[in-house]
């Protein structure tokens, strides 16, 4: 393997359609995950990929030189996500003169070619997640695009299988295997950078937001195996299944010998889809026949796979024509994903024709803000139910406003395993 050319798995973002603006296009919804909300722009040409390295784990981020404005604004404005190890730039045309911005590519050796082993196409959550660099958010984003790929196998295991429901794969006419296979190169790309990192700057970034972050060595070393097996084109199949065995708790499970990896994704990643088993009984007791609005909390870790559970609890519970509207309510730190979900819960509300209303609200950890925000969500006379997850400060205070407005027409659930 030669440092002009280096071979791994190959992950490709493609448009949704040809259609201009805001979420119309895959490129389009994943600069605005990477710009943490804060631009849109589209990408030349009909794909953008990326390569993650079988050997180390590193990404290189592949792109045409058209897209040269594009390429020098996310290098140079720090509060972007994204971060990859190395852009590779393409020069397409055959014969033409240097592009826009060739010259300083051609002098670092940037112009080059890139081979791959094997291709998937992927979502733009999942390519972000991909490209995102090591931070609180960066993992964050992996946990929930590993959580989006698994949202059918998840929806199966607590008994909320539909397939009327499109998966946040499907809208995207993603097939599920390749998204699966992406988002797992995602979050084992990570596990490979992130322990190579100084152990007390590891500690400080996640602060208590992720429990349990570095691997041990039998799980890194599992881990290392499992990306290049997915990277030469080998099929990890993943199911989830309830395990009762101490308490019941979803785990991943492989065909291949990789129990300690699986145990340790999921841990990470699918213990806090634990507040799901049994969430469907308790929602239904809350709401009791009556028409209702459900206002939802996003903490930083929750994404569309939340979304698609919720409505299937809806529908499975036979209580979804009663919800008159889904608010979202996003936090700073999880404003770009839970305006990602608004997305596909208004595509999903379209699909199964539902006569729901979904409505976004960004609020924060000041109580104030949180107050307004409550004020405006429960202008209604009719029941609301909601779903309380994100900072405390923002729940405490946002509850609060919902009981002192509604009284006994407000209900909360705590979207954790221990409520």
């Amino acid at each position: 393997m030669s440092s002009l050319r280096y071979e791994g798995l190959c992950v490709k973002l493609e448009n949704i359609d040809k259609k201009k603006g805001l979420f119309n296009r895959a490129s389009s919804l994943w600069i605005f995950l990477a710009t943490h909300g804060m631009w849109n722009s589209d990408i030349e040409g009909n794909e953008v990929r990326a390569v993650v390295d079988s050997c180390t784990g590193e990404v290189s981020l592949v792109l045409s030189h058209k897209n040269y404005e594009l390429i020098r604004a996310l290098e140079a404005n720090p509060i972007f996500h994204m971060n990859v190890e190395r852009f590779v730039i393409l020069k397409e045309e055959e014969g033409a003169a240097s592009p826009k911005g060739g010259h300083i590519r051609m002098k670092r050796g940037e112009i080059k070619s890139v081979g791959c082993l094997e291709t998937v196409k992927v979502t733009p959550l999942a390519f972000h997640a991909i490209t995102s660099g090591f931070h609180r958010l960066g993992f964050s984003y992996r946990i929930v695009a590993l959580q989006q790929s698994l949202a059918r196998e998840i929806a199966g295991a607590i008994g909320l299988g539909n397939s009327q429901i499109r998966t946040p794969v499907d809208l995207f006419s993603v097939p599920e295997d390749q998204e699966i296979t992406g988002s797992l190169a995602a979050f084992l790309s990570w596990m490979m950078g992130w322990s190579k990192l100084n152990k007390e700057a590891r500690d400080a970034e996640l602060t208590t937001s992720v429990i349990e972050a570095d691997p041990s060595l039998e799980e890194l070393e599992e881990g290392v195996d499992m990306l290049r097996r997915i990277c030469c084109g080998e099929k990890i199949e993943l199911k989830v299944k309830i395990e009762e065995k101490n308490r019941k708790a979803l785990v991943l499970t492989s065909k291949l010998n990789f129990s300690k990896i699986t145990n340790y994704i999921s841990k990470v990643a699918l213990g806090r889809m634990n507040s799901y088993i049994g969430l469907q009984e308790e929602i239904k007791s809350k709401v009791e026949g009556e028409e209702f609005s459900l206002a939802v909390d996003f903490s930083e870790q929750m994404g569309p796979c939340d979304i698609y559970l919720l409505v299937s609890i809806l529908k499975s519970a036979d209580i979804a024509e009663k919800c008159r509207e889904i608010w979202l309510i996003g936090t700073p730190l999880s404003y770009p994903t839970a305006m990602y979900s608004c997305f596909y819960l208004e595509r999903l509300i379209e699909d199964l024709k539902l006569g729901i209303k979904p409505k976004f609200a960004l609020s924060s950890e000041d109580p104030a803000v949180s107050r307004t925000i409550a004020e405006r969500i429960s202008s209604g006379k009719r029941k609301l139910l909601y779903i309380a997850a994100g900072p405390t400060s923002h729940v405490l205070s946002f509850y609060r406003t919902l009981l002192e407005r509604l009284k006994e027409k407000a209900s909360a659930i705590p979207l954790t395993p221990r409520r």
